[in-house]
């Protein structure tokens, strides 16, 4: 396919914040309360975690929205890390992209094909085969135009958020009704721990970094970027605390901690087996849905790669009737799929963190770098109370990577390793490509 079509420019504020929403809220809200609440062990630290989380993912979007309106570019941190460091932290970032993310379309598919077994048990064994053909129908759709994406994507993301934050608002209307007793105790069980689980939860948060990426397709992204990142994280923290604080009023720590659906369990104490059918379906509708948001955002980056020389040139073909990324699509799928059959559901949490952040902490610092390097440089938003807010998500940064480190330093320095390896590989290729 010829590479001289254009990406059509078909996204506004509303469609954009509906990718930050869904790719947040995919399967870690689900999961992601039991093992919490297993790190910290009392109610008030596994509160405190998801407040805090939420203020980190909010000053980073906010941090990262001033590097996307003044480089409002396909390929969103791909093109902040080459303009503020160098195309050779460009390509580990990719390298990041091709090698590290697929785990999140590989955990995110599997809950949702786990829910779907639940509803229909003739499917029990083959979870892995109907996600891995979950990834497969949503690369068919986002290689159409992305118009008919966004109608699904609406569609699914609104549904899924309100369905949620009605099924808390219910469990807590209950639970306050029958005198629910809860020891609200900040201090955790333990704060290596306290870490471990604040490192879940950023898992959970995880998302509102990619719609940048869409900068290329959007109609007005010095508007709209800003906008969609602030408003869709305000969404989800205001979610994610409805359905924790249901969660803490109608099961105590250590019910919390043994869940491994949470929501489910929570509708089931309300409702019998009608309510656990229920989550099933709306685990269903929310994985999809946050795969189907990742699949628009992620291809742009492979495709603004190519167009760089820095990967194969074919990623970057537009389709010439749809004004797509289908390679770079494709490719996306291919490696969620492949990474469906390794790695626990903990781990693949962790390697995403611990695989991607280091890469988001270098692009909240290009805030600092960008504003001294180039101080006349057009910046329709700035970050609000600079330099605080990007200080509060590099110093949190910091410390979930200091005590990953410290408490599973054989898994982190693994992770690391296989960024690190990508130097070579950048290296192999600017020397075949001379």
């Amino acid at each position: 396919m010829s590479t001289t079509h254009t990406l059509a420019r078909e996204l506004g504020t509303w469609s954009a914040t509906a990718v930050v929403v869904s790719t947040i809220v995919g399967s870690g809200i689900f999961r992601v309360p039991g093992p919490v609440a297993a790190e910290a062990g009392t109610a008030g630290s596994i509160a405190l975690l998801w407040v805090l989380g939420g203020v980190i993912a909010l000053c980073g979007a906010l941090s990262l929205a001033e590097l996307a309106t003044a480089f409002p570019r396909t390929g969103g941190m791909y093109v902040f890390l080459r303009e503020t460091y160098g195309r050779w932290a460009a390509f580990l970032f990719g390298w990041a992209m091709l090698v590290v993310n697929p785990a999140a379309y590989a955990f995110v598919a599997l809950i949702g094909a786990e829910s779907l077994a639940a509803l229909v048990p003739a499917l029990r064994g083959w979870e892995r085969v109907v996600a891995a053909a979950s990834l497969a129908a949503l690369v068919a759709i986002n290689i159409r135009p992305v118009r008919i994406g966004v109608v699904f994507l609406n569609a699914t993301t609104w549904l899924k958020v309100g369905v949620l934050a009605a099924v808390s608002i219910a469990a807590i209307v209950v639970a306050s009704r029958a005198d629910s007793t809860m020891v609200f105790d900040l201090a955790p069980r333990s704060w290596p721990g306290f870490g471990l689980a604040l490192l879940l939860v950023m898992g959970a948060y995880d998302g509102w970094q990619w719609v940048p990426q869409l900068a290329g397709e959007m109609r007005d992204p010095a508007r709209s970027l800003p906008r969609a990142l602030g408003i869709g994280v305000l969404i989800v923290i205001a979610t994610y605390l409805l359905a924790n604080a249901s969660n803490l009023l109608v099961l105590t720590p250590d019910e919390l901690s043994t869940s491994t659906l949470v929501t489910a369990d929570v509708a089931t104490r309300l409702m019998g087996r009608t309510g656990a059918a229920f989550v099933a379906v709306l685990i269903l509708v929310s994985t999809v849905s946050a795969n189907h948001a990742g699949m628009m955002a992620d291809p742009r980056v492979f495709f603004a790669m190519a167009e760089d020389g820095l990967f194969f040139k074919s990623v970057a073909a537009v389709h010439p009737r749809h004004r797509t990324p289908h390679v770079a699509v494709a490719l996306i799928g291919l490696g969620g799929m492949a990474y469906l059959f390794v790695r626990t559901f903990e781990e693949l949490v962790g390697t995403l963190i611990l695989g991607m952040w280091p890469f988001l902490a270098m692009a909240v610092a290009a805030v600092f770098i960008q504003r001294r390097r180039q101080p006349d440089l057009a910046r329709p938003y700035r970050v609000p109370l600079y330099p605080l807010v990007p200080l509060v998500f590099l110093v949190a940064c910091a410390g979930i990577f200091a005590n990953s480190f410290r408490e599973q330093p054989l898994f982190t320095s693994i992770n690391l390793a296989v960024l690190v390896a990508g130097l070579p590989v950048y290296w192999l290729w600017r020397k075949s490509s001379r």
